[in-house]
């Protein structure tokens, strides 16, 4: 198996073991950002979480951004599915799509076109957090506090009260990371 995927499958497991599945699940999906990554799949979604993101994107969207990777940066790996078609004959012979013509090598049985098969493998896709880019700045960043009646009760504690719109010190604040 590839070592990106690999990595990516370890982290997941990582969290279930942990015990801490249900709170990285519920930071993971709400709220819903509206960053790219939002649309992704909830594995790749707790990926990227494992990693102390929320806002992971591929160097393209970086860069439509107005944003680039800082030097040294590393990506963290998420999992796209590739599908793919293949042929079974009925003697166990295994075919791609584009082998899947004529008459089995072995058997000499027929292949249909009926008799292929779509099936996924997955590829290791290449991410950067947003704490790893640099340029224009971010939607959620620098949001203000609201005004609530309980800050002054939170100031009095000696409660810091920030914007959860810097995810990446939100979700360190959470998970250590």
């Amino acid at each position: 198996m590839n070592n990106k995927i690999k990595e990516a499958i370890d982290g997941l497991l990582e969290f279930f073991h942990s015990g801490e599945l249900p709170e990285k699940i519920a930071l993971a999906t709400n709220p819903a950002f509206d960053v790219p990554s939002s649309k992704w799949s909830l594995n790749n979604r707790l990926i990227q979480l494992f990693h102390g993101s929320m806002d992971s994107r591929g160097i393209k969207q970086w860069n439509s951004a107005g944003r680039k990777i800082k030097k040294g940066a590393k990506a963290l790996f998420i999992l796209a599915p590739r599908p793919y078609e293949y042929y079974e004959c009925k003697c166990s012979m295994l075919f791609g799509k584009e082998l899947a013509q004529g008459k089995c090598p072995k058997c000499k049985e027929d292949i249909s076109k009926k008799d292929i098969k779509t099936g996924i493998s997955f590829v290791a896709v290449p991410v950067f957090k947003a704490d790893d880019t640099e340029g224009q700045p971010l939607p959620y960043e620098n949001i203000p506090l609201p005004q609530h009646r309980f800050m002054d009760v939170a100031r009095a504690w000696n409660l810091k009260i920030e914007s959860a719109a810097d995810m990446h010190t939100a979700i360190t604040r959470k998970t250590g990371r």
